[in-house]
């Protein structure tokens, strides 16, 4: 029965670590004397190690060799009594150990008594809720996998029907039905395929894929958030780099009702070029989420920012705004050029339209190569590394993410890269 090792550990670990550390006894004679194996053992002396680097600088765990044992004259006197002592803890731990199997047993027999007298697959209906519960009292000592082994099924299993996985797939899919009914009482007469692709274009390719999203967009997503009670995470962190007449609009300024049902996160790592500073805001307006999101950055360590990233980051939004202008200015150039160069030269890889950000998404389907392959490729024969877009999601595949953000005269070289890659694939 896998209880065994759980038991074991509880039942003999502090017995072996005390011989071992303390008492100058060899790993050969611990296991004759404890019902356990040298490899039980030796992990457990490891994990001991860690826990008490004063106690394991006594023995050197690796190779097990004693640097400090009891004289000769002290052992030999002490041994008998020592001994028998150990033999009568070892009857008591055998006992213990006996008792708690058999009530394992009887239980095991009481489920099977109550599963045929009452007809209800009571392991079936309640193997998922007792992992849960378990895991959650002592995620150490009852892991996932042992608990599933123990009742007979794969941690797959359990997983595959988790109970928040199911919930978070039913509130997708009454979104997604809420979506297509606001979108049907607009426009009664729309195709199912244009509906489709309105959906994935608003929801699927979010990583970015060069959408400015407009007013009445983000109205219709905020208002089925709030009848779903699904709080909204907007992520602007490319809000300042948009192009050609489209303009950016905050989720949270809509209305009051989005600003308290939303969390914003912005930077100016992608617009001013200073990710490596390390700095980033979250915005919400209600103090419980602000207490949330605190205790949340405080508990993963992420509280201490660059101080150079802060002062970056004032300058940015104080003093960049003609540095933006121009950086913006340019980069659109670059998309002009990538835009006339694709219709001339490679009119089978249309673009995504850019609307905002410096990340151009080409559609590669033509030449029936997934999207990593591709990659791969273009990087071995060609020195162009591009992204594949399925690193982003399925819906990605079969297109490749260019990053406009750089010097006219490497996009210029990129593009001839790609162009005689395809020349010589003959595409």
């Amino acid at each position: 029965m896998r209880i065994k090792h759980s038991l074991k550990r509880e039942l003999y670990y502090e017995k072996a670590m005390d011989l071992y550390f303390k008492g100058g006894m060899c790993g050969t004679h611990i296991c004759k004397i404890l019902p356990i194996s040298r490899a039980i053992l030796y992990k457990w002396i490891a994990i001991f190690a860690e826990e008490n680097p004063q106690m394991s600088s006594m023995k050197r765990v690796k190779g097990v060799k004693k640097t400090l044992s009891p004289s000769p004259a002290v052992q030999g006197e002490e041994q008998p009594q020592t001994i028998q002592a150990l033999q009568d803890e070892l009857k008591r731990l055998r006992e213990q150990l006996r008792e708690a199997e058999i009530k394992a047993e009887a239980y095991d027999e009481l489920i099977n008594v109550a599963e045929a007298k009452f007809n209800i697959p009571i392991r079936k209906k309640s193997w998922r809720q007792a992992v849960e519960n378990l895991h959650a009292k002592d995620p150490e000592r009852y892991g996932v996998q042992f608990l599933c082994r123990l009742f007979g099924v794969s941690k797959q299993a359990y997983y595959k029907h988790d109970e928040s996985k199911v919930l978070a797939r039913a509130a997708r899919e009454a979104f997604a039905l809420e979506y297509i009914r606001d979108i049907r009482s607009k426009d009664p007469g729309i195709g199912g395929t244009k509906l489709w692709h309105m959906y994935r274009r608003d929801f699927q390719k979010n990583n970015p894929a060069g959408r400015v999203w407009t007013r009445e967009e983000l109205t219709r997503i905020g208002e089925i958030c709030l009848r779903n009670n699904v709080m909204v995470v907007a992520d602007e962190i490319h809000c300042e780099l948009v192009f050609g007449g489209h303009k950016y609009i905050p989720f949270a300024s809509i209305s009051e009702e989005f600003l308290h049902n939303c969390i914003t996160c912005i930077s100016p790592s992608k617009a001013f070029n200073i990710a490596g500073l390390q700095i980033a805001n979250i915005v919400a307006s209600d103090p419980e989420k602000k207490a949330k999101i605190d205790r949340a950055v405080n508990i993963n360590e992420v509280c201490d920012v660059n101080p150079f990233g802060v002062n970056a980051l004032i300058a940015a939004y104080n003093e960049g705004e003609e540095w933006l202008e121009q950086l913006l200015e340019y980069i659109s150039g670059n998309w002009q050029y990538m835009k006339e160069f694709c219709a001339k030269k490679l009119p089978d890889f249309p673009l995504v339209e850019l609307e905002g950000t410096y990340l151009a998404w080409m559609d590669c389907r033509k030449l029936a190569m997934p999207s990593m392959q591709l990659e791969e490729d273009l990087i071995e024969k060609t020195g162009l590394w591009l992204n594949a877009g399925s690193m982003y999601g399925e819906d990605g595949e079969g297109f490749m993410r260019w990053n406009l953000a750089c010097p006219r005269a490497r996009v210029i070289d990129g593009l001839g890269r790609f162009l005689k890659y395809i020349s010589a694939a003959g595409k």
